[in-house]
């Protein structure tokens, strides 16, 4: 579990905030400059995932990590954001 965790929050990028794509059945932003107001009136913090749909490694994030329940209730209490690289 604490590895699949690390792997989630290594994949991202954790952003102190002073669309919709899936992975996961994640409700992700797609738009950082939305994402980061949406932080600021939220108070929460910005998840910045780096994303290819066609990177095996970030499939494999949506199928093995995205998608279990205790990766999902983490990731959900920030402002996801899945940046196309």
């Amino acid at each position: 579990m604490m590895c699949r965790i690390a792997g989630a929050l290594l994949t991202g990028v954790l952003l102190a905030a002073g669309g919709c794509t899936t992975g996961g059945n994640i409700r992700w932003e797609t738009d950082l400059d939305k994402a980061m107001a949406k932080a600021r009136q939220q108070h929460k913090v910005v998840l910045v995932q780096f994303y290819s749909p066609v990177c095996p490694y970030c499939i494999r994030m949506d199928r093995e990590v995205f998608s279990d329940w205790d990766i999902r209730n983490l990731v959900e209490a920030t402002v996801p954001v899945r940046l196309n690289y």
